[in-house]
């Protein structure tokens, strides 16, 4: 389509980047503003309501094309030319290109672990989960489920509730390994959330990590974060329950994404402890017990701490 030619074009120039293009050129890849080294950004041009949405799998930011211009910082006359470009696709005058972001609803063909089945992708599903170290009581707690067909197949899905046991976010991962084809999917909807929320005691100290799986390994008041930055209803939440510690455990690779979040939250009164990752990537690859090593061995952080490391970075 014509069209999609020069929106592809137009968003190269705003971005000041060229996308590496998928899926027939109706997907495109790019660098995010998080300054993350790999091209983690996704932007769908693929027909229908997806139209236009753009998504980063490290630091979460989602939304319309116009968003993602503004993120970048682009000029206006790039969005009143996108705005042309658009106004005529019908996805868009339905009133799509004003909110993408849709209700949490588990994908159609979930199936929870808690009832088995007599399938192989079932039992392959499950192996998946066990070389993870996932546990049964963490199946059944956390209702984790898979996906045989749709758009998530192939996909456990991990879901995440709020404090009222409503489904506020979920995840996805391909339990079979497939190059070129990133593991993690998961819905067009609103990351200002609290993962695992429902299992939250904001009484006692609680622990930020990266993805479910850590959360899972880690087992007790674990976050996941599901990129590498709280949200702001978290920071809100975290200064209305008058938290006091915070645990900051993300990948041994994000050191200047955790330096980012203890400063934000020395600012907001709460006393970081940065958590060192020792023999691995993240919790899920060293296990339970050497994970709470390093939670137990975890330095206080203050702003002169900050400012040393901040020059060793």
């Amino acid at each position: 389509m014509l069209i999609k030619s020069e929106i592809v074009s137009l968003i190269n120039s705003a971005l000041g980047q060229t996308a590496k293009l998928r899926k027939g050129g109706n997907q495109l890849i790019y660098f995010c503003k998080c300054g993350h080294y790999k091209r983690k950004l996704e932007v769908c041009l693929e027909d229908g309501n997806k139209f236009g949405i753009f998504n980063c799998w490290v630091c979460g930011k989602s939304g319309n094309l116009n968003k993602l211009l503004k993120l970048f910082n682009a000029p206006q006359v790039y969005r009143e030319k996108l705005y042309r470009l658009i106004k005529d696709i019908k996805v868009i005058r339905r009133g799509t290109f004003k909110s993408f972001l849709t209700e949490v609803v588990l994908p159609d063909d979930f199936h929870p672990f808690s009832k088995p089945l007599n399938s192989v992708e079932y039992r392959n599903a499950l192996i998946y989960l066990k070389k993870r170290g996932v546990l049964q009581e963490d199946i059944l707690r956390y209702n984790i489920g898979y996906c045989e067909n749709g758009d998530y197949k192939y996909h456990i899905i991990i879901p995440s509730y709020d404090a009222n046991g409503n489904l506020n976010f979920f995840i996805g991962r391909r339990y079979y390994e497939t190059e070129n084809v990133i593991p993690f999917k998961k819905p067009n909807t609103s990351m200002d959330m609290i993962g695992f929320e429902i299992f939250v005691n904001w009484k006692e100290p609680v622990i930020l990590v990266e993805g479910a799986f850590n959360a899972l390994t880690i087992r007790r008041n674990a976050i996941p974060l599901f990129g590498k930055y709280p949200s702001k209803k978290l920071y809100k939440t975290l200064i209305n329950n008058n938290i006091k510690r915070i645990y900051v455990c993300l990948d041994s690779d994000a050191e200047k994404e955790s330096i980012h979040v203890c400063k934000k939250l020395l600012r907001l009164g709460i006393t970081p402890y940065l958590v060192s990752i020792v023999g691995g990537k993240d919790p899920n690859e060293i296990g339970f017990e050497k994970s709470w090593e390093c939670i137990n061995n975890a330095k206080e952080v203050d702003f002169l701490f900050l400012l040393d490391k901040e020059l060793e970075i």
